[in-house]
């Protein structure tokens, strides 16, 4: 096992590698703590872009086209371990202050409007926080 720190000592900013040689690559669990993906920010679809083509060149196959998820574009890359990485890219037609302005970001929950027909049953699984001014 290999574990490194993200910045400070604070929850969350360790990341733990543990090596298994028993299961299959592409073998897939969830458990608590579990990471989904990791993403990063490449800044221009054309870095984006050529990251992509380095990943690939590698022999990654899998990797996702280009989605559009409102706020920012991305491919998905996805190892043999089974790990995903997400290679992400804020957008000019997009961005987060796309729905609301930079004096609101925040303050309501917003989602793409491909899923507003489904807000009350997201919000239904929300828990609600308390965020003091």
């Amino acid at each position: 096992m290999a574990r490194f720190r993200l910045g400070s000592d604070a929850h969350g900013n360790w990341v733990e590698l543990r090596g298994n040689r028993t299961d299959e690559q592409g073998t897939w669990r969830f458990a608590v703590y579990t990471y989904h993906h990791f993403a990063w920010n490449l800044d221009t679809l054309d870095n984006q872009e050529a990251v992509k083509f380095d990943i690939e060149g590698a022999g990654y196959t899998d990797v996702s086209e280009l989605k559009d998820r409102t706020y920012f574009k991305s491919h998905y890359v996805r190892t043999p371990g089974g790990a995903l990485f997400e290679l992400a890219v804020t957008h000019e037609d997009g961005g987060w202050d796309c729905d609301e302005s930079p004096e609101e970001l925040g303050k309501q929950f917003m989602i793409p409007p491909h899923f507003e027909q489904d807000r009350e049953k997201i919000m239904a699984q929300l828990e609600p926080i308390t965020v003091e001014d």
